[in-house]
């Protein structure tokens, strides 16, 4: 009989999992994420109920400002590395030069994300119109210093 209690009990246990979760049942999975991030029992449960906006606003601020302040230790990272590569014996026989450190720090929401994956493509699309740009300068002046050099290269004619 002990074997049909704990299949019983497993068949509970699973029927809960695949059941929607009460309010209570969330409320109880959210209560130690808004723990972590400051706020106290007491306002979680007896609290106003937009309190909880508000620490997830004031958790991503607080994101948001430490990871400005990683980037710009990076950056010192960075520079000071670069400072000092010259004495660093190289791997290989040719030089390396570093790549550029990145120009804003990374963003941690997908909407920020997005922005700046736009703006990288709006940079890209620019530099690719310069170098249309400058190609068909290039290829005029070519064509210019063919045309005027057909006597044989000399210009003294």
């Amino acid at each position: 009989m002990s074997g049909s209690s704990s299949e019983d009990d497993i068949k509970e246990e699973g029927d809960r999992h695949d059941a929607p979760l009460t309010y209570t049942q969330q409320f109880k999975e959210a209560f130690p994420y808004y723990l972590s991030i400051g706020m106290s029992y007491e306002e979680f449960w007896y609290g106003d109920v937009m309190l909880t906006k508000d620490y997830q606003k004031a958790q991503e601020l607080r994101d948001e400002r430490k990871n400005q302040e990683l980037w710009i230790q990076g950056m010192y990272i960075y520079e000071a590395l670069c400072a000092v590569s010259a004495v660093i014996p190289r791997l290989s026989k040719r030089p390396v030069k570093p790549g550029p450190y990145a120009e804003h720090p990374y963003p941690l929401k997908a909407e920020k994300k997005r922005n700046a994956e736009e703006t990288a493509k709006r940079k890209m699309e620019k530099m690719k119109r310069k170098m249309d740009v400058f190609a068909t300068k290039m290829n005029a002046k070519f064509a210019r210093k063919e045309g005027g050099n057909k006597n044989g290269g000399r210009t003294d004619h």
